[in-house]
Order: structure tokens, then sequence, then C-alpha cells
């Protein structure tokens, strides 16, 4: 019985310490700042590294005639690392935020599996899912 009480006792004391007007002015505090820092983070615009111009359109890569080393040495010198990484990269549809992403992280490709399907499920809207994906991809600067 005295453990209990005792416990009670310290869980009002505990409570009436919070509920001081210093600590909840130090709360408020904190959470303004949390707020505010958040604020100021998000509306950072992404670093994506690099915007270079596009190359040349007489580019060494882009010369069926040459060589398929020297025409790949030459794309990858070109590439910056973001668009390296984004070749690399295989992404599930579910999981890209917009259409739009296919061509803003630079992706490689992109994955239509576990029920990842076109709004519209027939041959039309698979057509015009995969159109979609493939406009994204050809805005590349390469």
């Amino acid at each position: 019985m005295a453990k209990q009480k005792t416990h009670r006792k310290n869980k009002k004391s505990f409570l009436r310490k919070i509920n001081t007007r210093r600590n909840r002015w130090i709360v408020f505090v904190i959470f303004v700042a949390s707020v505010i820092c958040f604020g100021i983070y998000s509306i950072q615009p992404e670093d994506l590294g690099a915007q270079l111009p596009p190359p040349p359109s007489d580019a060494l890569y882009k010369q069926a005639n040459q060589p398929i080393e020297a025409r790949v040495q030459d794309l990858i010198s070109r590439m910056t690392l973001e668009e390296k990484i984004g070749q690399m990269s295989l992404v599930d549809k579910n999981s890209l935020g917009k259409e739009e992403d296919i061509s803003r992280y630079y992706l490689g490709g992109v994955l239509s599996g576990a029920g990842a399907k076109p709004k519209t499920n027939t041959p039309q809207g698979w057509k015009d899912m995969v159109d979609g994906m493939k406009d994204q991809a050809m805005k590349s600067r390469l």
C-alpha cells in the first residue's frame, strides 16, 4: 500500500513540474523553433547537382559509325554523378511520387510489378503509361 502512495505522489510532483509556467514556455519555444527550422528546410530547393547544358549534336556518343567503346566512354564522361546514379537505379512504379520524377532524378528504369498497373488496366492504359514514362525519360539532356 505504501508503495502505491509513493508512486502516486511522485507522479503528481512530476506533473506539477511539467505544468509550471516556465516549463510550458520552454516547451513552446522549442516547438516554435522546430516548426521554423522545418519550414526553412522544406522550402529549400532540392540540390540535384550541377545542371549542365546539353552536349553538341555531333557528340561522339551520338555517332553510330564510331566504335561502341569510344561512344560509351564519351557518354559516361559527359554524365554528372547524379545522372550516373539515376541511370543505375531501378525504381518501382508505385514508389514514384509523380511521373516527372523519372526525368527529375534521371531514372534508368521503372519496374512495374507487384500490382503496379496503370489507372486503366487495359492494353491502351499500359501503352499510355509506358508512353508517358518514355516521354519523361526522353527529357534527359543527353
